[in-house]
């Protein structure tokens, strides 16, 4: 007796929304003449039929057995025909909607996820028995799919993000984008085997934006709706404008405190060690050397919880007529 051993892997299914189809892998004795399973078509959708199709099949058989299982066993018997006597016998497993063509060939009708599994031909002669085996797995018909997440917002290089493409379609590609580019390169954004889970490891600024996933396979295309990541950052090291140190005495000084944050950072001004102002810029109206000295400018962002400051030191020179003294 010749066998082709064909290895099963089972796949789950929970979890999976749309309709369910079936993907046919057929698995050929390796040779142009030997019987085949073909499966007509190649992809079936739940509640669609295909044809398990017996190519060169002998020419002195005497019975076609078909099982559902990698053991002709009774119990996994499907239905069976004797050539000779034209006896046509249903098994425990025909199910009223399977037809055995005098040719060997099997139709499914009306195909269900409960036909998933292994089928395998047992053909007879008077000489030999010999098994061709083949494997059925079924996929979910793509829909629109959605993308969750264990939050809407994080803090730069502080908070860890996930963010999973729903729902897990069997033999499906996922491809990601962000802000409608493909996803920028980084050290701490890796994705779960099968692309479904993107994770973002102390999220950086360059991550935030609308976040996209598609999935893909013979049954179609489809995106999801957007998701949006906000990202908080800064601030950043602060810089006061403009660069001057010396200011004319008799003249208006103006200064401005900048700094990178998401959200807008809040400002306040020391001078000389003394609150001045709580707002992003001073300005002073007809210095003199009394306004000469330390000008510290603080920063803080309360959503990241991070602050910083800057030092400038500021000096008035003496008017003396034209000239100045330091």
């Amino acid at each position: 007796m010749n066998r082709l051993a064909v290895p099963w892997n089972e796949e789950k299914t929970d979890g999976h929304t749309g309709k369910l189809g079936l993907v046919l892998t057929i698995w050929n004795i390796p040779s142009a003449a030997a019987p085949a399973i073909e499966a007509v078509p190649p992809t079936v959708l739940e509640g669609k039929n295909v044809l398990l199709l017996a190519h060169n099949l002998p020419d002195n058989l005497s019975a076609y057995h078909w099982f559902k299982g990698k053991e002709p066993l009774d119990k996994d018997l499907i239905i069976m025909h004797e050539i000779k006597s034209q006896e046509t016998k249903q098994g425990k497993l025909h199910s009223g909607r399977e037809t055995l063509y005098p040719n060997g060939s099997l139709m499914l009708q009306n195909v269900t996820l409960k036909q998933s599994g292994i089928y395998n031909l047992n053909i007879r002669s008077a000489d030999t028995t010999q098994i061709i085996l083949f494997s059925v797995v079924y996929t979910a018909q793509l829909s629109k799919p959605s993308i969750r997440s264990n939050g809407t917002t994080a803090v730069e290089g502080q908070d860890t993000v996930e963010i999973t493409c729903d729902p897990p379609f069997l033999k499906t590609t996922y491809t990601w984008r962000l802000n409608g580019k493909e996803l920028p390169g980084d050290t701490n954004v890796s994705l779960s085997q099968g692309n479904t889970t993107l994770t973002l490891l102390k999220v950086s600024r360059h991550l935030k934006g609308r976040y996209e996933c598609k999935v893909q396979n013979p049954l179609g295309v489809f995106r999801s709706n957007p998701f949006t990541l906000d990202v908080f950052y800064g601030p950043d090291n602060p810089q006061i404008f403009p660069p001057d140190k010396y200011f004319e005495e008799g003249k208006n000084l103006w200064l401005s405190c900048q700094a990178t944050s998401h959200p807008k950072a809040q400002y306040s001004w020391n001078v000389n060690g003394e609150h001045w102002s709580s707002r992003q810029d001073i300005f002073i109206h007809k210095v003199n050397m009394s306004n000469s000295g330390l000008y510290t400018c603080h920063v803080n962002n309360p959503t990241t919880g991070r602050n910083d400051f800057k030092v400038k030191e500021i000096t008035i020179p003496m008017c003396h007529g034209k000239l100045w003294t330091l």
